[in-house]
């Protein structure tokens, strides 16, 4: 019987905060193309380590448990920080929006 191992992931952007169990060998891309996560670029953090938008690719695993040959623990906690671009206004709804309020 094969074991599958998961890790509970949580990601924050600081406008939202979504919680979820992915195998430990999904990657970071993975876990954010999950949810349609948009980031600035090279501001991701797993777990305080920043990564870089090139090393996105490594599985949570080799992430968490590195090179020194630890086997990754079942429901272990993987926090995944961003910061979010800032939002991009739509002129033309705002100044239809706008030209409606004034008349």
């Amino acid at each position: 019987m094969e074991v599958r191992l998961y890790y509970n992931v949580l990601v924050k952007d600081g406008n939202r905060t979504v919680n979820w169990d992915f195998n430990v060998n999904s990657t970071v891309r993975q876990v954010l193309q999950k949810f349609r996560w948009v980031w600035r670029p090279n501001t991701i953090k797993v777990n305080g380590k920043p990564l870089k938008n090139n090393q996105l690719d490594i599985s949570l695993a080799d992430l968490i448990c590195g090179k020194d040959g630890t086997k990754p623990k079942n429901n272990e906690r993987v926090t995944i920080t961003l910061i979010a671009p800032p939002e991009q206004k739509n002129t033309a709804k705002a100044a239809a929006k706008e030209d409606k309020d004034v008349h």
